[in-house]
């Protein structure tokens, strides 16, 4: 049922991504955003109406995967800064420094609901002032951290009467929120209940005009990720932040002073001056001054330009760098008068993983932690691109609904790819029978063969590598995801569908199939060249330091064929009864690969076998998916060279 609900939402938000602002007049292009906007209100209204349907039939169950805290809570005000940014409320993450070191077990989908939530509610129910989003380690023990989070405000507040009335579904506090405010009042009930799940309860303390503070502990089991020190010397060893919002100041200080350095924190302007003039006259001067652009009294440029000036009176000091924080767009202050080429920009709201890419770019830290996920670069453009020195590729999408067909012939068609459809799986397995594919986007249900079944039944005639397939689903929970991938499917994309997401999943997965063909060209130009040359120019090869460079081609095959009947029969067994393998069993494979890999000079193969060996003993469990995905691309490799000196 629940695909049938989230489907025409999907296709209506998918369409409007499409429409090109740049077509439309001011007027319309006003409606349109509303129209999306009301339907993404509408969406997350249906998943709080479907989410209330399990709770009640007590289906709602929880993932237990590993999670990024950092990523969970960057995800959250990445979602609410343009809503925080419309209402003028200063909108502020706050991260207790020793949870950027570790990542959580647990369903982090599920507590980035409840934080959306939280903050959500914050923004909507304050008129002006501070939203603030916190999360706090309270102990740790061994491999469990017990965590507080917190989202307070400085809105409406509500009466104590009232407290208990909210957490029930359809509940607000009176209904002038409901007329003033809008929303159904299910968002806090299901957060509640999610919480019950998780062993923990909403807390709330709140008086009305004074604002509200949500918070909730959870205690969760965690892997250290911790890495060597990032930061480097071209930093200094004194920091000076300037705000007049003591939590912006409280966030840069507690990193850098996590980090190892000194970090004093200022309200106003004048404080500020007075304090650097001082630590210079004393000898110990600031290295680095983050300063807010907008204070009152004294903007932050100002403060900026006397500093820089003083610092140049003093011939034999070195001036400080300069970085100006704002929540205004970087070409408004870059376009300032008192703005210089000197200075650097951190946006707010302020992040860790805003703050560690700044550093980096500044040459003050080597690299950026781990916990915080990579940005997505610009995919449609660079699938684009390709596209003009390249034919494009050979897309199938099996999808049963006819709005959801449309959507992806647009969206296709817009980034310069032309596809074929099939109704369902059984329509499917007859396109590919009948014509070739370079990739098979794959919805999961549907009527007559479901994606499940028509990618198994797909998968006796072309393996992963040959014919990828990606499922298109609104299931986005770690536990469908995982029944995709056993299913034989490569990647999971989620509805409603990302373009740029899409457009990397193209490039990703096509890219894969070019450089097979490539490889296919090389060995197709082996007559003049003996097999330890081919090896020589495959990049997944390094084979100058083995003994195979000693060996005739006819010594180097009978090597090449004992890997291959050996690790072929393996792979057989995983994918029958791999279900079976133990945690001893899997480390035993890696270890087995890893050597055997290594004297192949298969140097990708080896490092994923090795790493793979290590997850295995240290998380007691690992999914040999990208494992085994790797070596059967190396198998097809390995026999595709052996027929080629065979044949010559």
């Amino acid at each position: 049922m629940s695909h049938e609900i989230r489907t025409p939402i999907t296709s209506i938000i998918g369409l409007l991504d499409l429409i090109d602002p740049g077509m439309l007049n001011e007027n319309t292009k006003a409606k349109i955003a509303t129209i999306h906007r009301s339907a993404k209100s509408l969406l997350i209204i249906i998943n709080d109406i479907l989410d209330l349907s399990k709770i009640h039939s007590g289906k709602l169950r929880l993932e237990n995967n590993e999670f990024s805290l950092v990523s969970v809570a960057e995800n959250v005000i990445d979602l609410f800064t343009i809503n925080a940014d419309k209402k003028n409320i200063e909108l502020v993450l706050t991260i207790d420094p020793n949870l950027t070191t570790i990542h959580c077990i647990g369903d982090g989908i599920r507590l980035e609901q409840i934080l959306n939530n939280l903050v959500s509610n914050a923004i909507k129910f304050t008129d002006s002032g501070t939203v603030r989003l916190r999360l706090q380690q309270v102990a740790r023990r061994q491999n469990i951290v017990v965590l507080k989070c917190h989202v307070t405000d400085t809105g409406i507040g509500i009466d104590g009467a009232e407290l208990d009335r909210i957490l029930e579904p359809f509940e607000q506090a009176d209904l002038s929120i409901t007329r003033n405010y809008g929303g159904t009042g299910l968002g806090l009930s299901i957060c509640q209940h999610i919480l019950s799940l998780m062993d923990s309860k909403l807390q709330i303390e709140s008086q009305p005009t004074m604002g509200s503070t949500f918070s909730f502990n959870l205690k969760l089991p965690f892997n250290d990720i911790s890495e060597p020190q990032t930061i480097t010397q071209t930093l200094g060893q004194r920091v000076m932040v300037v705000d007049d919002n003591p939590s912006v100041c409280e966030i840069i200080k507690e990193m850098f002073l996590f980090w190892g350095r000194e970090c004093d924190a200022f309200i106003n302007a004048e404080a500020a001056y007075e304090s650097y003039v001082k630590a210079h006259k004393q000898g110990h001067g600031y290295d680095l001054l983050f300063i807010d652009w907008k204070m009152p009294i004294e903007d932050g440029l100002s403060l900026a330009s006397k500093i820089k000036h003083y610092s140049q009176k003093q011939q034999s000091s070195t001036p400080p760098t300069i970085i100006m924080v704002t929540a205004a767009l970087h070409a408004e202050i870059t376009a300032s008068q008192n703005f210089s080429d000197d200075y650097s920009v951190l946006l707010k709201p302020v992040t860790i993983s805003g703050l560690m890419e700044l550093l980096q770019q500044k040459n003050m830290m080597d690299s950026v932690s781990t916990t915080i996920s990579p940005a997505e670069t610009d995919s449609i453009e660079l699938l684009k691109q390709t596209l003009k020195i390249n034919s494009p590729p050979h897309i199938l999408v099996v999808e049963d609904n006819s709005d959801i067909q449309s959507l992806l012939e647009e969206i296709f068609d817009y980034l310069g790819v032309k596809i074929s459809i099939a109704n369902n799986g059984q329509e499917g397995i007859i396109a590919t029978e009948k014509d070739s594919y370079d990739l098979i986007f794959m919805d999961i249900q549907m009527p007559v063969m479901d994606g499940i079944t028509a990618t198994k039944q797909i998968r006796t005639s072309y393996n992963s590598i040959e014919l990828p397939i990606i499922a298109l689903s609104a299931a986005s929970y770690q536990s469908d995801i995982e029944k995709c991938l056993e299913a034989g499917m490569n990647a999971h994309l989620n509805k409603p569908i990302n373009v740029n997401k899409l457009a990397n999943t193209i490039l990703q997965f096509w890219q894969t199939r070019k450089s097979l063909e490539k490889t296919d060209d090389i060995l197709l130009a082996l007559d003049n060249k003996s097999c330890y040359q081919a090896l020589l120019e495959e990049p997944d090869f390094k084979v100058e330091d083995t003994a195979f460079k000693h060996l005739n081609d006819q010594a180097l095959i009978r090597c090449l064929r004992v890997f291959v009947s050996e690790f072929e029969n393996r792979y057989n067994n995983w994918k029958n009864e791999g279900q079976d393998w133990s945690v001893e069993d899997k480390i035993a494979f890696c270890h087995s690969l890893k050597g055997s890999s290594a004297n192949l000079g298969a140097s990708s193969l080896h490092q994923l076998a090795e790493k793979t060996e290590k997850i295995a003993k240290e998380k007691s469990d690992v999914s040999l998916e990208n494992l085994m995905n790797k070596l059967q691309e190396t198998l097809g490799f390995l026999k595709r060279l052996i027929s080629v000196v065979d044949a010559n």
